[in-house]
């Protein structure tokens, strides 16, 4: 196994995470990302993992 740059086994895990107009209450961030719990439709803070059910804000 090399760890050459270029040689990837797979692709680097980053969480796609959407801006929104809503700031988290909790640390201020604007970056959400939707997740799924229980076949309800969660959106999670990437920064400090506050969850919010429906839609906090639309993107903007």
């Amino acid at each position: 196994m090399s760890d050459a740059p270029g040689d990837r086994s797979y692709p680097p895990r980053r969480p796609t995470a959407l801006r929104l107009s809503k700031p988290c209450p909790e640390c201020w961030n604007d970056r959400w990302k939707l997740i799924n719990i229980t076949g309800q439709p969660v959106w999670l803070c990437v920064e400090c993992g506050h969850m919010e059910t429906g839609d906090p804000a639309p993107e903007r």
